[in-house]
């Protein structure tokens, strides 16, 4: 069994597959390269982590909201983000990007 101090662990694991999945597939198709970059911040002042993946490609097609999508993979992402009581952002710059704000979790062992 997993303890339930590495769930938001796993969960976030699963989030990063989707995300780096999602930019793989989607936003270099139309560009030989690409940079795709995952950041995971700690504001020792806030009671968040920031996960964060974002990428130069393509980005979302214009219109796209992440509450109306019929994307599995971003169901799955949604249902995530719900199950780590994070908030989460997906928006354009300069590609697209995924923020996620998970409250802080410590792990024992």
């Amino acid at each position: 069994t997993v303890s339930a101090d590495a769930e938001p662990v796993i969960l976030m694991g699963l989030v990063l597959n989707e995300l780096i999945s999602n930019a793989l597939k989607y936003a270099f198709c139309n560009k030989e390269t690409g940079t795709l970059s995952i950041t995971l911040k700690q504001n020792e002042n806030s009671d968040y982590f920031l996960l964060e993946v974002k990428d130069d490609g393509a980005g979302f097609p214009p219109g796209f909201n992440i509450y109306r999508t019929e994307s599995f993979g971003y169901k799955l992402v949604k249902a995530f983000a719900h199950k780590l009581k994070a908030r989460l952002e997906v928006f354009n710059d300069n590609g697209a990007c995924v923020q996620l704000y998970i409250r802080k979790f410590k792990i024992t062992s």
